[in-house]
């Protein structure tokens, strides 16, 4: 079967899932997926509908044998995310259906992407300081090419991942004034 593979990045899973649940209706089911990274195949348009989210740290695998027993099939994990789908029927698909479960899915993005944006920017700090304290002498241009380097691909990293992070900071408040909203 001929696959498609289309490259393109979200730092909004609700849009990537927007994306995959048109791409299906269009016909195109996603089948394979690593960051950046979609295969898909002809389908029946809007056979599937996906749902992608942060896998619980302590039970991930439990959480996954659970969705299959639900008869929700996993397309992809990686690295402690993961793309789900379902055939499309009558009843709606969500994997956080209620305002408790969004919020604390939210906490582990936001967690787990201000970790990541806090090892990104002492990384790239310690490798610049490092970098400084030998090269302090004689630097030379192939090391000034790689701390350019090093920077040009870090310092783009480290904004996304903050993006994440305020963008998710953003939903658990909206989510918060709805919950005290509705008690």
């Amino acid at each position: 079967m001929k696959h498609n593979v289309v490259f393109k990045n979200f730092l909004d899973f609700e849009k990537e899932d927007l994306w995959l649940n048109g791409m299906a209706a269009k016909g195109l089911a996603m089948v394979r997926w690593f960051p950046y990274i979609y295969i898909f195949e002809r389908s029946e348009p809007g056979a599937w509908t996906y749902r992608s989210g942060m896998l619980p740290q302590a039970s991930g695998k439990q959480y996954l044998a659970f969705m299959a027993d639900a008869g929700i099939e996993t397309v992809a994990a990686f690295s402690g995310w993961a793309i789900f789908r379902k055939a499309t029927t009558e009843e709606p698909f969500e994997l956080f259906s209620d305002i408790e479960s969004r919020i604390a899915h939210y906490q582990s993005v936001r967690k787990r992407s201000a970790f990541a944006s806090y090892g990104l920017v002492l990384g790239t700090a310690a490798y610049g300081l490092f970098w400084f304290m030998v090269n302090s002498v004689e630097p030379d241009s192939t090391n000034i090419l790689f701390l350019a380097f090093v920077l040009f691909l870090g310092l783009p990293i480290i904004g996304m991942t903050m993006a994440v992070t305020v963008r998710v900071t953003k939903a658990i408040r909206v989510l918060e004034a709805q919950r005290r909203l509705a008690e």
